[in-house]
């Protein structure tokens, strides 16, 4: 699933011209980016890896890429691919996080 998802997120990196399409109100829309990815934000469930990410994404990162505008759609699927990655392998239980989630 992990892979399948970081596959699936380079190669929408890749192939993603605009994000114009990825506004909502003119601010940056990170479930629109994401949903090729992760589906509908609606169905993922609290406990999951994908939610856990999505939420960190949308609330917690220190980076705050959603709510800066000009942001580029794959800086946030990059951003979400390596949070899923954390909370998918237990990030918090790793002896060095490598500075996961962090600003760097």
């Amino acid at each position: 699933v992990i892979l399948l998802s970081l596959t699936v997120a380079f190669s929408i990196i890749l192939s993603s011209n605009s994000s114009k399409s990825h506004y909502a109100k003119g601010r940056l829309d990170p479930a629109m980016i994401l949903r090729p990815i992760i589906g509908n934000v609606r169905d993922l469930t609290f406990e999951s890896s994908e939610w856990k990410a999505y939420q960190w994404l949308v609330v917690e990162d220190p980076s705050g890429l959603v709510n800066t505008s000009g942001t580029p759609s794959w800086r946030i699927i990059q951003r979400f691919a390596l949070a899923h990655l954390y909370f998918a392998t237990n990030g918090k239980g790793w002896k060095n996080n490598l500075n996961f989630l962090s600003e760097k």
